[in-house]
C-alpha cells in the first residue's frame, strides 16, 4: 500500500513536502533520472522490500531521505544533493544496500551525509 503523495502541510515549511511510502510491500519507486526539488523522500511504517531507483533528490530542505520501520531497503543510483541535514537519516531499518549512490552538498545544518 502507497501512502501520501507530496504532503505540503510539512511542519519545517509549507513550501516543502514529502513523498512518504508507508506501511509497503516490494514497492518500487523508479525515477528514470527525474528530479525531485525540495521533497524530502520517508520509509517506514513497516515497509518490506522497498526499491528507490534512478531518482535526483536536490534541495529537499530537511533529510533526503527519512527512514524508520523498513526490513530491506534498497537505493540504486539516487543523487542526494544540497539537504539541509542529511542526505538519508537512519532510524530503523533491517537489511539496507545504496548502491552507486551520491551524497553532496550538505548544508551547514548536516550531521552528515548518512546518519544512523
Amino acid at each position: 500500500e502507497f501512502v501520501g503523495f507530496l504532503n505540503h502541510s510539512a511542519a519545517y515549511s509549507p513550501a516543502l513536502s514529502q513523498f512518504r511510502i508507508m506501511n509497503s510491500t516490494n514497492f518500487s519507486l523508479v525515477g528514470n533520472d527525474a528530479t525531485m526539488r525540495q521533497v524530502t523522500l520517508t520509509v517506514g511504517g513497516g515497509s518490506k522490500g522497498i526499491t528507490i531507483c534512478g531518482l535526483n533528490v536536490l534541495n529537499p530542505g530537511w533529510d533526503g531521505l527519512y527512514v524508520r520501520g523498513v526490513t530491506d531497503l534498497v537505493l540504486r543510483n539516487v543523487i542526494f544533493d544540497r539537504p539541509y541535514r542529511n542526505g538519508v537519516s537512519v532510524i530503523d531499518v533491517a537489511g539496507m544496500l545504496a548502491e552507486n549512490c551520491t551524497f553532496s552538498n550538505s548544508l551547514p545544518n548536516s550531521t552528515g551525509r548518512v546518519s544512523p
